[in-house]
């Protein structure tokens, strides 16, 4: 059976609440346990900046416990994809977190997210190598963004070290990877980020500027029409054949615009979900301007 796994890029977000939180919350009230009970995966994206507690990850566990299969997509820290500078004891900690989450059967996929900068050459097959080699024994999604990784070669490696090559949504940039449903070791893993051009190179050009937490996050301000979802589905159903797991993720956050399209996109590949679309617009009418905006 192909197993389809379909979330957000995170769940904590202040602005869901009235849209996809209740307003109203009681202490028991829960944003992960709520969350749970409309989608079956979410990418934690905290990881790549801190190193989260074992503890705190037991209580995620916890939380999700009303649903069998619910996974956690779990981002490597920045310290081993962009600053390249760790030691054992950071090895271990990863190595702990994920390991309680296997062994609860809730693992999804290790991403490691490279920067545009990391291009395909041998310095850099070796570096994917080495952590290939340090984090064996869990499932792992690469994220290049530089075209120079779109080569049969890449491909070859990928397979040769069972890693998932990651399908990327974003606006062009340069010589940025075209979006495309790559297939690596009977697995796929889509990262839908919107197609918000304009805020997406106006944040670029201020990279290097101290930027409010909004401003930074303007650029995922899209909401993806039932038109370019639809077109998405069509790229995923030409691979259903070579797939055994699909796994896909939207980081398009800002007003729950991620929830809305992470429902549609479930409606379209399989209709018996639809009717969770249908209760979920009922349930919280704010989802419903999302929709039809």
């Amino acid at each position: 059976m192909r197993k389809v796994f379909i979330g957000t890029a995170g769940w904590s977000y202040k602005d869901w609440v009235g849209a996809f939180y209740v307003k109203s919350q009681s202490k028991h009230y829960d944003w992960l346990h709520h969350y749970a009970e409309f989608f079956n995966s979410v990418e934690v994206n905290s990881t790549f900046y801190g190193y989260a507690r074992n503890e705190t990850i037991k209580s995620w566990v916890d939380k999700v416990s009303h649903k069998d299969n619910f996974i956690f997509e779990m981002k490597l820290n920045q310290d081993f994809t962009h600053l390249r500078n760790f030691n054992g004891s950071n090895v271990k900690a990863v190595r702990e977190n994920l390991d309680i989450l296997k062994d609860s059967e809730r693992l999804g996929s290790l991403l490691l997210q490279f920067p545009y900068s990391f291009h395909m050459d041998q310095k850099n097959i070796s570096y994917i190598s080495k952590l290939a080699e340090l984090f064996v024994g869990y499932k792992k999604v690469v994220e290049v963004r530089h075209n120079s990784w779109n080569n049969e070669k890449a491909v070859k490696l990928f397979n040769d070290h069972e890693l998932t090559f990651c399908s990327i949504d974003q606006p062009a940039i340069g010589k940025s990877l075209k979006f495309n449903v790559t297939i690596s070791d009977r697995r796929a893993y889509l990262r839908l980020h919107g197609r918000n051009r304009d805020e997406w190179f106006k944040n670029i050009n201020n990279f290097k500027a101290k930027q409010a937490f909004d401003e930074k996050n303007a650029r995922y301000d899209y909401k993806y029409t039932l038109g370019e979802l639809t077109e998405i589905k069509l790229m995923i159903e030409e691979h259903f054949n070579e797939i055994d797991e699909i796994h896909i993720i939207f980081n398009n956050h800002p007003g729950g615009k991620a929830v809305i399209n992470a429902l549609e996109l479930n409606a379209l590949l399989d209709k018996e979900v639809y009717a969770s679309l249908k209760r979920e617009l009922n349930l919280f009418p704010e989802l419903h301007k999302v929709a039809v905006n």
